[in-house]
């Protein structure tokens, strides 16, 4: 079981965009054994693209047509590594790519090994690489104790009842899930400024007022947990690229 995610925000010309753009896609299923799902890239008034399933000529008309920031959303790395900290380099391999552009970017989720993180910020040339290696005691025996302290202290019929969702569409097994995920992701659970979310992904019928009350009721059982998100970076690497 593994789930992760990249996300990477660039300043810089077309022509950078476009190297960053196929340098992604080399992570390809068919030809790497490192890859991504889907890497979909957008801008302000762009169609978005998936770049993993996109040529080259495409990728190069797609840049062509805009300018301001691009944005890019991935799905994954999978494969065979041990743990994106160690053993995938986009970002360094990115920044030597285009040392003259300015990026963001983020890769985090978990495997087997527990949660981890990479973020990286390039500016005038150098590369700053923050690590959070994985923590398999989070993962294996906080995780659980989180989701059983509140399902024992918000059992599923008051969360539905709370909440106002639908049972027909959101069982027992959903609201594990939803605990489990939330945790594993670096998510907070209440979240008092997640009204949007919330009410898209789970069919809330709140309004956000009632929906802030209803986090309140929560916070008062004794609920509340940030799944790890404010924790102190393990290591952190800086890497001049010009």
């Amino acid at each position: 079981m593994a789930d992760f995610n990249t996300d990477l925000a660039v300043t810089g010309t077309q022509e950078e965009y476009a190297t960053i753009l196929k340098e992604i896609a080399k992570y390809r299923k068919d030809s790497s054994s490192i890859y991504f799902d889907s890497a979909f890239a957008y801008a302000k008034g762009k169609k978005m693209i998936d770049v993993i399933r996109s040529s080259d000529s495409v990728i190069d008309t797609f840049v062509s047509t805009f300018e301001g920031e691009l944005q890019i959303s991935a799905s994954g790395p999978y494969g065979r590594f041990y743990s994106i900290c160690d053993d995938i380099s986009l970002f360094e391999d990115i920044a030597k790519a285009v040392p003259h552009c300015a990026f963001s970017g983020t890769m985090d989720g978990f495997d087997p090994g527990g949660n981890q993180t990479v973020h990286a910020e390039l500016s005038d040339g150098v590369l700053h690489l923050f690590y959070k290696y994985p923590d398999a005691d989070y993962f294996f025996v906080e995780i659980p104790m989180i989701v059983e302290d509140v399902i024992e202290s918000l059992p599923y019929s008051k969360f539905i009842e709370l909440f106002k969702i639908d049972a027909d569409s959101f069982d027992e097994d959903h609201y594990e899930d939803f605990i489990w995920d939330t945790a594993v992701n670096g998510g907070t659970f209440p979240n008092e400024d997640g009204y949007e979310e919330f009410v898209d992904k789970y069919g809330s019928a709140l309004s956000e007022d009632e929906y802030k009350k209803a986090v309140q009721e929560v916070i008062l059982l004794g609920i509340g947990f940030d799944g790890g998100e404010n924790r102190e970076w393990d290591e952190e690497k800086t890497i001049k690229v010009i």
